[in-house]
């Protein structure tokens, strides 16, 4: 008789949690949103949790000072680095110029200087001063007047010999006759 009796009441209570009245209550003050009251806290807590937030505070102010800072040195670098290449292309551009003005001196110091022996040679060969034009020809190194007086000597040294044979030629004949 007893044992049926607790199965009663198990059975009941079960019964009584399956149909939801117990659950209804707890989700109807879970949906209420009652906020619990904080307890209050001690003073000492409360100065505890100021001094904290405080330091928070300080580590992201000196973290972001520190990143300030080294964005800005960075710039800074940059800055100076783009300064010293802009300083260095200008350096050799001016060289590179002064280098080129060198070169075109020298090309028309070079051309004035080969006018002015073309007028002496020229001057020479129309004065008929033929030493004088042969010494300016051997000093101005020039290969193709070279080569052309050297041919023009060799014909007129072969047209030398036929005249010299052609006179021996004619004063045989004259002496046989």
């Amino acid at each position: 008789a007893g044992l049926i009796a607790m199965q009663r009441r198990l059975r009941a209570e079960v019964l009584s949690h399956a149909d939801g009245t117990a659950l209804l209550d707890d989700a109807d003050a879970a949906l209420r949103l009652v906020r619990p009251r904080r307890p209050r806290q001690p003073r000492e807590a409360r100065e505890a949790e100021r001094l904290e937030r405080k330091r928070l505070a300080d580590a992201e102010a000196r973290k972001r000072r520190s990143r300030d800072n080294f964005f800005a040195k960075l710039l800074y670098h940059a800055d100076e680095f783009k300064a010293f290449h802009r300083e260095a292309r200008r350096l050799v551009s001016r060289r590179s110029k002064a280098v080129l003005g060198d070169f075109d001196s020298k090309a028309r110091k070079d051309k004035k200087e080969a006018d002015r022996a073309q007028r002496e040679r020229l001057k020479a060969l129309r004065e008929s001063n033929i030493d004088e034009y042969m010494k300016l020809v051997k000093d101005s190194k020039n290969e193709r007047i070279s080569q052309l007086l050297q041919q023009t000597d060799a014909y007129l040294q072969e047209l030398g010999s036929k005249v010299e044979q052609q006179k021996a030629a004619v004063a045989r004949s004259a002496a046989a006759a």
